[in-house]
């Protein structure tokens, strides 16, 4: 049976291109010879050929039966990965052991993986395989996990109740129904969301002290924002479509608005999975 390598040197033998500027290349798709962004090039001395997509050479196939795969960093391009698993759909002898790439979602984290011989692993760029039984040579690397770091989580904890809005949060909420048409629901759902960070108004606002009445302010509309919701539904009374106002019990509303807190508090570490 042909190794990979000698099916990209056969297939550049037969589909050449003989004019133009990349003359001696051919087009991975034989019967779409304008896709000269996705071609396959002979081995010319460099000892190896390889499938080249843009400017990047994601494969290299050596004579000896060894596949080097890189990306050039573009691990997220969906183009890049279909042409990546249509090359090895195409050239790989047989098709019995061939390889591919797909996103896999694993502790909480998506990422980019290479299925091998011992399954998904995370892929990398410059991996190197043995096409013969799709083992690794190059070592796997971990996959990664979020997760919330727990002394921050403990710390939010003991300054929601220092603060006062633990103690105050039943009383508030039983009172947002009156709140929603004085604040406005979008400008309370603005004040929830802010910026994304550790330093967000979201987290600041709720372990201030309630030292003034502009402090309350902010936690009537953290409150509203998280209680309340809307929905788009049919009104057979009005025979119209308009939107309807729901609201979520205080454990629920407790709920989110904590979990929004911790999601700033999240980071991402290596594990001691390397298949899956």
């Amino acid at each position: 049976m042909k190794t990979f390598y000698e099916n990209l040197m056969k297939h550049v033998e037969q589909h050449a291109y003989t004019k133009g500027r990349f003359k001696g290349d051919a087009p991975a798709d034989k019967n779409r010879r304008s896709r000269t962004w996705h071609r396959v090039t002979a081995d010319t001395g460099r000892g190896y050929a390889a499938v080249v997509f843009h400017y990047t050479e994601i494969i290299r196939a050596y004579p000896e039966g060894v596949l080097m795969f890189d990306f050039g960093g573009h691990h997220l391009s969906p183009t890049t990965r279909e042409a990546f698993n249509q090359a090895t759909l195409q050239f790989t002898p047989g098709n019995t052991l061939r390889t591919y790439v797909g996103t896999q979602r694993k502790f909480n984290v998506s990422r980019v993986c290479l299925y091998t011989d011992k399954g998904w692993t995370p892929f990398y760029d410059n991996m190197r395989m043995n096409e013969s039984d799709r083992s690794l040579i190059t070592p796997p690397k971990p996959f990664r996990a979020k997760r919330i770091n727990k002394d921050r989580s403990k710390e939010l904890t003991a300054a929601l109740k220092r603060s006062g809005f633990k103690d105050l949060f039943p009383i508030m909420y039983s009172a947002a129904d009156d709140w929603v048409l004085d604040i406005g629901m979008y400008r309370a759902i603005g004040e929830r969301y802010g910026h994304r960070h550790n330093s967000s108004p979201l987290h600041s606002l709720l372990i201030d002290d309630a030292h003034d009445e502009t402090q309350m302010d902010l936690w009537r509309r953290v409150i509203v924002a998280n209680k309340f919701y809307t929905t788009h539904e049919y009104n057979w009374d009005t025979k119209t479509y308009g939107p309807k106002t729901h609201a979520r019990s205080a454990k629920e509303t407790w709920s989110r608005i904590v979990s929004t807190v911790r999601s700033h508090f999240q980071e991402v570490v290596d594990t001691d999975t390397y298949y899956i």
